[in-house]
This record gives structure tokens, C-alpha cells and sequence, in this order.
């Protein structure tokens, strides 16, 4: 019974640390959109960049050592329904997604 407990969580924290790659993409994709104006499908980026950090919460903020004030900003920010896009909103959710990241070190969720 103990392998299965151990194989749920090593199989976990690879779907953490895979979605976690997939959030960074996101971002990186995202930022030269909104400070260089470099061409893309802004809105097709956004949405995948909002899944996927959602995806990543989603499996990660129900460990007791982050911070919960931390947890329901980002749990605000994600289930906020946003009319036009904006740079101010993007910008918002790669501040949070920073945040996460860095309470996601801190805590030793993520190691790499």
C-alpha cells in the first residue's frame, strides 16, 4: 500500500514540474507580446497561459506549506471573469504566476 501512496506522488509532482515547464513557455511567449509589441495571437497565448496556470494550481495549492494568502489571490486572479483583454491584466497574472513560482521553490515543490 505504501508504493502506491509513493507512486501517486512521485507521478504528481511529474505533472507539477511538467505543467509547471508548460507556465513558463507561456510566459515567455506572453511578455515580448506586451512590451515589444511583437506580433502573435495575443488572446490564443493568454488563454493557454490562464489553462495552464490553472492546471498548476489546480495540483499544487492544496500543500499546507504555501502561503493561503498567496493561494486565494492566485484562486481570485484565475476565477476572475475578464472582459477585453488587456496588458494591465496580463501583466497581473505573470506577477502572481512569479509569486506562485517562487513559494513553489521556497516550499520544495519544485526543484529545479
Amino acid at each position: 500500500m505504501e508504493q502506491i501512496y509513493q507512486d501517486r506522488d512521485t507521478s504528481l509532482k511529474k505533472n507539477i514540474e511538467s505543467c509547471f515547464i508548460d507556465v513558463c513557455i507561456d510566459v515567455t511567449d506572453l511578455t515580448p507580446m506586451i512590451t515589444d509589441d511583437e506580433p502573435g495571437n495575443i488572446d490564443a497565448v493568454f488563454s493557454e497561459f490562464r489553462s495552464d496556470f490553472y492546471r498548476l494550481f489546480i495540483m499544487s495549492s492544496d500543500n499546507k506549506k504555501i502561503d493561503k494568502e498567496l493561494v486565494g489571490r492566485v484562486d481570485s486572479w484565475l476565477n476572475t471573469r475578464f472582459g477585453a483583454l488587456t496588458p494591465r491584466i496580463i501583466k497581473d497574472g505573470i506577477k502572481l504566476f512569479m509569486e506562485y513560482k517562487s513559494e513553489l521553490f521556497k516550499q520544495d515543490i519544485i526543484k529545479y
